[in-house]
């Protein structure tokens, strides 16, 4: 099944919900689900910084907007 989660904030940054949503996706990835993540650029607490737009974090598609 391909899975498609939405949060504001996803690994590397180190709020609660990024690394909610990090155990989450990877847990699913393990079960063997294709998984996606959107997610923002920017990292909480941190101005200036912009993560690239798209990557792949342990079989986990990242597109961030």
């Amino acid at each position: 099944m391909h899975i498609v989660l939405l949060n504001q904030a996803f690994h590397p940054d180190v709020v609660a919900t990024a690394q909610m949503a990090k155990d989450l996706a990877d847990h699913l990835v393990q079960r063997g689900h294709r998984v996606s993540v959107i997610a923002s650029r920017s990292i909480y607490g941190r101005s200036g910084a912009a993560l690239p737009k798209r990557e792949t974090i342990d079989g986990i598609e990242v597109h961030r907007v």
